[in-house]
């Protein structure tokens, strides 16, 4: 879209949502952005536990995830992947299986 840039050189920062999907029976934040020469999405969701609230500002919300946990986070394939190899985000960052999806994006 316009909004992410030129394929060869994607504007990361213009192309990203932080959204709240809900029903009466559960909230997941997701957060979503261009992927690599703006070819597909990567995103992240969050499970927020029964009895909280959170705030959704225009930024990315979804911090430490635990890459293990399907009950709680959700991601797409390779969801490390561009993070690593823009230098922004290494395993060694993080405990083993942890991923900061705002940090790294």
């Amino acid at each position: 879209s316009a909004d992410s840039g030129e394929p060869t050189n994607p504007d990361f920062e213009d192309s990203a949502e932080a959204l709240a999907v809900a029903d009466p029976e559960e909230l997941w934040i997701f957060n979503v952005m261009t992927g690599r020469n703006n070819a597909s999405a990567i995103w992240a969701s969050m499970r927020i536990p029964p009895g909280h609230v959170t705030a959704i500002g225009n930024s990315f919300t979804i911090r430490k995830m635990n890459l293990s946990d399907p009950e709680n986070f959700l991601y797409s394939e390779g969801v490390t992947e561009l993070a690593e190899e823009k230098g922004w985000w290494s395993p060694k960052d993080d405990e083993p299986g942890i991923f900061d999806f705002f940090g790294a994006y």
